[in-house]
C-alpha cells in the first residue's frame, strides 16, 4: 500500500514516469492526456448557463506503425472504466456489446478503444456509431445502425474514446470535418536519437523479468477514484461539481484569446470547443489530485476547487492541442492548394520552398505530409 499512497501524492507525474519507463519516448507524451480519459467518464457534467455540457474527453493518437499504439491500447484498457476494445468486431457485434449493459440498466458508460481508426472509415455504420458516441448527442440510435429493430429508441451513453491511426487518416474527409473537432489530437514521431533509445531499451531488457507492481498500483489508484464517485469511499464523498475561481476564469480568457489568433486568422476556426475543453481538463486534473485536494481542504460541500496547478497542466495540454490542429490544417491546406499527391511531388515542393528562402517545414508537419501522400 506504500506505493499506492506515493501515487496519490503526485499522480500526474508518477503516472507519466511509469509509462515512459515501459514505453520510452512515447509513454509520457501520450499518458499526459490519456490519463484523464477514464476520469472524464465518471465526473459530473459541467454546467454553463444552466445547461450541462459533456465532460468526456476523446483522444486521437497519430504515429507511424510500430510506435507502440497497440501497447498503449492494452495499457489503457487496464486502467479505464468499462473498456471496449473494438479490434476485429463487426458493427452489429459492437452495437450489442455497447448496449447489452444498458438493457440490463447496469451502466451507461463506455471507454471505446480503437487501435486502427482507418478501419472504421471503411464502414459507414462504424462512422455513424462513432460520431454519435463521441459527439454532443452522446447516443446511438437505429438511424445510426442498419441492423437495429425499427422500434428501438436512441440510447444515451457516456463514452470516451481512445483512437489510434497513422498520418494517412488525415487525408480522410471524415477526420477533417468531424473527428478532429471532437478529439484531442497528438502527433507522435521519433527523432533519430529517440529511435536509438528505444532500440537500446529493447535490447537491454529482452529476456528479463519486468517489475509490474507500478502498473498494479496505478490500476488500484483508478479503482479508488471510481469508488469515490460511487459513494463507497471511507473518507471522500462523491464530487458533485467544480469551483472555478474568478482569477482562473480571467486567466483562461486571456490565454485562449491570445493562442487562438493564428488559427482563426489563417483558417477561420473558432476555439469554442477548446474553450470548453480546457475546463474539462481542469476538472479532470483536479480530480486526479482529489486526495491532495481533500487533505488541503480544497473540497467545499462536495465541490472540488480548481487551482493554479490544475491551470498549468490544462494550459500546456490545450497549447499542444491547438498547435497540433494548426499543423494538421496547414498540411491539409498545402496538399490541396499545391495539388501534392506523391512523395516526389512533396520533395519538389519542399525544394522550391528552400530555394525561395522560406522557413523549413516543422518536423511534425513533415511527418503528417509524408503520411498523406502516396509513396
Amino acid at each position: 500500500m506504500e506505493d499506492l499512497e506515493k501515487i496519490k501524492q503526485n499522480p500526474y507525474k508518477l503516472i507519466k514516469e511509469h509509462y515512459e519507463s515501459i514505453l520510452p519516448c512515447i509513454g509520457a507524451k501520450v499518458m499526459s492526456i490519456l490519463c484523464f480519459l477514464p476520469i472524464s467518464l465518471i465526473l459530473p457534467k459541467i454546467v454553463r448557463d444552466g445547461k450541462e455540457i459533456r465532460m468526456h474527453l476523446n483522444m486521437l493518437l497519430l504515429g507511424i506503425s510500430g510506435i507502440g499504439k497497440s501497447s498503449l491500447c492494452r495499457e489503457f484498457e487496464k486502467i479505464t472504466y468499462f473498456p471496449l476494445s473494438t479490434k476485429n468486431m463487426t458493427p452489429a457485434r459492437m452495437y450489442w456489446e455497447i448496449t447489452k449493459n444498458q438493457e440490463r440498466k447496469i451502466e451507461k458508460k463506455l471507454s471505446l478503444i480503437i487501435e486502427d481508426i482507418a478501419v472504421w472509415f471503411l464502414d459507414e455504420e462504424r462512422i455513424k456509431l462513432l460520431e454519435g458516441l463521441i459527439g454532443e448527442e452522446e447516443s446511438i440510435s437505429r438511424e445510426n445502425m442498419r441492423n437495429i429493430k425499427d422500434n428501438e429508441e436512441s440510447k444515451k451513453i457516456d463514452a470516451c474514446a481512445f483512437m489510434c491511426g497513422t498520418p494517412e487518416v488525415i487525408s480522410d474527409n471524415k477526420v477533417q470535418t468531424g473527428i478532429l473537432r471532437r478529439t484531442i489530437p497528438l502527433i507522435v514521431f521519433l527523432s533519430e536519437e529517440e529511435n536509438e533509445r528505444i532500440i537500446e531499451y529493447i535490447s537491454e531488457n529482452m529476456g528479463k523479468d519486468g517489475e509490474l507492481k507500478d502498473s498494479i498500483h496505478i490500476k488500484e489508484f483508478y479503482d479508488e477514484l471510481y469508488t469515490i464517485q460511487e459513494g463507497h469511499h471511507s473518507e471522500i464523498p462523491p464530487i458533485e461539481g467544480f469551483i472555478f475561481p474568478d482569477h482562473i476564469r480571467t486567466e483562461i480568457k486571456i490565454f485562449l484569446k491570445n493562442i487562438s489568433k493564428p488559427l482563426f486568422k489563417r483558417h477561420g476556426v473558432s476555439l469554442a470547443t477548446e474553450s470548453e475543453e480546457i475546463f474539462r481538463i481542469l476538472s479532470c486534473h483536479a480530480f486526479l489530485n482529489v486526495f491532495n485536494k481533500y487533505k488541503n481542504g480544497m473540497i467545499k460541500d462536495n465541490y472540488i476547487v480548481i487551482d493554479e496547478d490544475d491551470l498549468k497542466v490544462a494550459k500546456s495540454i490545450i497549447t499542444r492541442e491547438i498547435s497540433c490542429k494548426y499543423i494538421i490544417l496547414q498540411c491539409i491546406e498545402s496538399i490541396d492548394w499545391f495539388n501534392i499527391r506523391t512523395r516526389n511531388q512533396l520533395r519538389e515542393w519542399e525544394e522550391k520552398r528552400r530555394i525561395s528562402g522560406k522557413n523549413p517545414i516543422p518536423k511534425e508537419a513533415k511527418f503528417i505530409l509524408e503520411g498523406m501522400v502516396k509513396k
